[in-house]
C-alpha cells in the first residue's frame, strides 16, 4: 500500500515537475548564450516601451547597449522630488551594474550576472527630456546596438557613425548633454581612424556643440585640436587636390569657431575675476585672427585685450592694444567698412592716457572721439 500511494504521489507531481524542469532549463539557455559578434540585434520586440526594448537588448547580447538605453529613458522616481522628465545634476546618479539595471527592468531579476557599466550613465542623467515615444526607443536601441556590434567588429568607422547619429538625434530634440556625449565618443572613435578628414571633421563638429552648451573652455581646447590636425595633414606632402580643399574649408570654420571660442572664454573668466587668465585667451584670439586674416576680430581681440589691461592696471600695455585698434579702426574708415566698440575704444584709450599720466593726450582723444561722431554720425558703434 506505501509503495502504491508513493508510486501515486509521484504519478500526480510528474508534469508539476517537468515544467519546472523547463523553466530552469530556459533559464539556463538564456545565461548562456552566446553573445553575437558582429551582427545586429533581432527585430524589435513587439510592445515598444523602455523595459521590453531593453531587455530585448539584453536577450540578444548587447550588454552595454542595454545599460546605456536603461539609463537613457529611465523614468524619474517619484520620490526624487523631480518631475517626470525633469534634468537632474550630471551628478546625481553614477552607472550601475548590468546585474543591478537589469533587476529593475526584469519583475524576477532574473539577470544576474555581467558587471558591464555604463560611461553614459552621468552624462545624459543631466539632459533627460520628455519620456520617449516608441519610434525614439527603437532608433536608439538600432543605432547603440549597431555600434557595440561594430565595436567588437573593429569597424570604426561605422562605430563612428552611429555615435553621430545618436548625438544628431539627441540634438534636435535639445538634449544637449546627451548629445555632446556621443559627440564626444564620436570624436573618440574618429582618432583611432587612419583616415584624413575624420577626425577633424569629428573635433570641429564637437567644438561646435561643446560651444553651444555653453562649454567655452571645452570648446577651445578641441578646436586648438582640430586646427593643429588639420594644419598637421595640410603639411603633408601627399595630400590629394580634393583632400586639401575640405581640410582648407576646416580651417576657415575652425578659426571662426574658435575666434568665437576664445570671446565666450575670456568673458566668463573675466566675470570670475580671472583678469590674467581671460587676457590669455584674448591673446590666443589675438593671434588666430591674424593668421586667418580676419581684420575684424583682430580689432575686437585688440579692443577686449586692452580693455582688460585697464582693469589690471597695465596702462602701458593698454595703449599698445587700443593703438593698434584704432589703427585697424582707420583702415576700416577708409574701406568703407564699420568696426564695432569704436566708441568703447576712444573712452579706453583716453582712460589709458591718464592712467598713465598724460591728460593731455586723454583730453586730445576724447576730441578726435567727438569729431570722428560728426564726420561719419551713426557710424560708431558700441
Amino acid at each position: 500500500m506505501r509503495t502504491s500511494g508513493n508510486a501515486s504521489l509521484t504519478a500526480s507531481m510528474g508534469p508539476q515537475r517537468s515544467r519546472r524542469q523547463r523553466a530552469r532549463a530556459n533559464k539556463a539557455d538564456a545565461a548562456d548564450a552566446t553573445f553575437p559578434s558582429a551582427l545586429p540585434p533581432s527585430p524589435a520586440t513587439p510592445t515598444h516601451d523602455r523595459r521590453s526594448v531593453a531587455v530585448g537588448l539584453l536577450r540578444d547580447g548587447f550588454v552595454q547597449s542595454f545599460v546605456d538605453i536603461f539609463y537613457l529613458f529611465h523614468d524619474e522616481s517619484p520620490s526624487s522630488g523631480k518631475a517626470e522628465g525633469a534634468p537632474l545634476a550630471a551628478d546625481t546618479l553614477r552607472p550601475p551594474t548590468a546585474a543591478a539595471a537589469a533587476a529593475e527592468a526584469s519583475d524576477e531579476g532574473e539577470y544576474k550576472n555581467g558587471e558591464a557599466q555604463s560611461a553614459a550613465a552621468a552624462a545624459v542623467a543631466s539632459s533627460r527630456g520628455a519620456p520617449a515615444s516608441a519610434s525614439d526607443l527603437i532608433y536608439v536601441r538600432t543605432c547603440l546596438a549597431e555600434a557595440e556590434a561594430a565595436t567588437r567588429a573593429q569597424r570604426k568607422h561605422a562605430v563612428m557613425e552611429n555615435y553621430t547619429r545618436l548625438a544628431d538625434h539627441f540634438g534636435a530634440r535639445r538634449q544637449a548633454k546627451t548629445a555632446l556625449y556621443f559627440r564626444t565618443k564620436a570624436a573618440e572613435v574618429a582618432r583611432l581612424t587612419d583616415d584624413v578628414l575624420e577626425e577633424p571633421k569629428a573635433l570641429l563638429s564637437l567644438g561646435i556643440t561643446e560651444l553651444a552648451e555653453g562649454e567655452a573652455h571645452r570648446a577651445v581646447r578641441t578646436l586648438e585640436g582640430c586646427l593643429d590636425l588639420v594644419g598637421e595633414h595640410m603639411r603633408a606632402t601627399d595630400v590629394k587636390p580634393g583632400v586639401a580643399d575640405q581640410l582648407t574649408a576646416m580651417r576657415s570654420k575652425a578659426h571662426s569657431l574658435l575666434l568665437e571660442a576664445y570671446a565666450a572664454s575670456s568673458g566668463a573668466l573675466s566675470a570670475g575675476g580671472d583678469l590674467a587668465e581671460a587676457l590669455a585667451a584674448e591673446l590666443r584670439a589675438l593671434q588666430v585672427a591674424q593668421e586667418a586674416g580676419d581684420k575684424a576680430a583682430e580689432a575686437a581681440a585688440q579692443l577686449r585685450a586692452g580693455r582688460l589691461c585697464l582693469r589690471l592696471e597695465r596702462p602701458a600695455k593698454a595703449l599698445t592694444y587700443l593703438r593698434n585698434y584704432m589703427a585697424l579702426f582707420g583702415e576700416a574708415q577708409r574701406d568703407g567698412r564699420e568696426l564695432t566698440g569704436s566708441e568703447a575704444a576712444f573712452s579706453a584709450l583716453a582712460e589709458a592716457y591718464e592712467l598713465a599720466g598724460r591728460p593731455d593726450e586723454a583730453l586730445a582723444t576724447l576730441g578726435q572721439f567727438a569729431e570722428a561722431s560728426e564726420r561719419i554720425g551713426d557710424s560708431l558703434s558700441v
